[in-house]
């Protein structure tokens, strides 16, 4: 595609005031209360038979909605943020590659999540990224620090252990330490990781935090320091933690902080963070591959799970770093950061968007029409402008009628052939 050739609307938007509230969500939600979910299987690649990421994004986020305990994770995307409008928009990285999302929603910001999780994770894996190329061009001591708990208590009980050692180590004795041995610089990052073995009928969640520990020099005999006050701490809290269970790796040479950028990085910041990571022994699954199979065909003991689980870690802080690890990222002039521009923003009319959510999997296909459109302009695509001439004409219906709800999703389904 030519690199000059953006796309213009066919429609342009004029600005119409939208009012689109929790009680329209909770409408919404109406057509999922049964633990049989319908869920249309129709890929979205007409010449694959595996769905699109958005398509199972979306079966999950039906999931979500349909079982979450937690009332912001199931409005979330639904409802409007006030004096906003919801708006389709699509972005073009330096790469060249298209990704579309809604704009003006309320989101849940929950780590569980999969469209939140998403998003903030993304941001997330370029400050890491950015802070360990600032530490590789200044000679700084990266260390990758692995704590896991027994699995006993329950799964906030150990969370809560978990991050109560973690943070006695690094803001009291680690710091401590190396200060007496010259270290002028100590700054951190952390992430918890969650696996899920559903074989494990007692515990089935598998909770450890991977840290990043950078330091402008190197101190010798931390491995050991590191375990004997990790194994102290746990015993005042009731835990007797394994030495198999825990692991420190400094990495001493440009060559390795290159591979951990390019493997372990991506590994810790990305899949940890996201939830996508499986565990090393069989059966155990991140967390998001989990819930993305689960939520295919849902069944009660695993819908128990989810429930426990999303009540076991309400408020736990899944990811955090030191200000001046955050600082480091920030003033590293990285050449490679994506520059995303965004190329396209449709608002969406209020009866087109509670026609659009009532319909499942229909919010993925629009994107992916949108994502086809911006990539080969020159095409006809002619469900995709049916579509948009639907979305831009809805603007001017400001208040909610159940007749053009029904009209729009009429439309939908002829259009998108659900």
């Amino acid at each position: 595609m030519n690199a000059q050739i953006e796309y213009q609307p066919e429609i342009q938007t004029p600005v119409v005031g939208l009012a689109f509230s929790h009680h329209v969500a909770a409408r919404v939600l109406r057509r999922a209360n049964s633990t049989e979910l319908d869920r249309k299987k129709r890929s979205l690649d007409k010449e694959g038979d595996n769905p699109s990421i958005l398509f199972r994004q979306e079966r999950l986020m039906d999931f979500q909605r349909s079982f979450s305990p937690n009332k912001s994770m199931a409005y979330c995307g639904l409802s409007v943020i006030p004096n906003q409008k919801p708006t389709l928009k699509a972005f073009k990285n330096a790469q060249g590659n298209y990704f579309t999302g809604f704009g003006g929603l309320n989101s849940c910001d929950n780590y569980l999540c999969p469209c939140c999780n998403q998003r903030s994770a993304a941001q997330r894996r370029k400050d890491t990224q950015n802070s360990l190329l600032y530490a590789q061009k200044n000679a700084y001591s990266v260390n990758l620090l692995t704590f896991t708990p027994p699995k006993i208590g329950t799964a906030r009980e150990r969370i809560t252990a978990l991050n109560k050692a973690y943070n006695y180590i690094i803001n009291n004795a680690l710091k401590k330490f190396t200060r007496r041995r010259g270290v002028r610089d100590f700054q951190h990052t952390r992430s918890i990781d969650l696996t899920i073995n559903e074989n494990n009928r007692s515990q089935p969640f598998h909770f450890h935090i991977h840290a990043i520990i950078l330091m402008d020099r190197e101190v010798s005999g931390l491995k050991e320091y590191i375990w004997k006050a990790y194994k102290r701490i746990m015993n005042k809290l009731g835990y007797s933690p394994s030495k198999n269970a825990y692991d420190y790796r400094p990495i001493k040479t440009a060559r390795g902080v290159e591979d951990y950028l390019n493997k372990s990085f991506y590994s810790l910041s990305f899949e940890t963070t996201s939830g996508l990571k499986n565990g090393k022994t069989t059966g155990s699954i991140g967390v998001l591959n989990w819930l993305y199979k689960v939520s295919e065909k849902p069944k009660r003991r695993q819908i128990d799970l989810y429930k426990a689980l999303i009540k076991e870690t309400r408020r736990v802080r899944w990811w955090s770093c030191s200000r001046g690890f955050k600082e480091m990222g920030e003033s590293y002039k990285n050449k490679k950061d994506e520059q995303i521009k965004e190329v396209f923003s449709q608002e969406i009319g209020i009866n087109m968007w509670y026609a659009l959510n009532t319909l499942s999997g229909s919010r993925a296909m629009v994107q992916d029409l949108l994502i086809k459109r911006l990539e080969s302009p020159d095409e006809d695509h002619s469900e995709w402008k049916e579509i948009h001439v639907l979305i831009a004409g809805s603007i001017y219906e400001p208040d909610i009628s159940p007749r053009m709800i029904e009209t729009y999703q009429l439309e939908l389904k002829r259009i998108l052939q659900l």
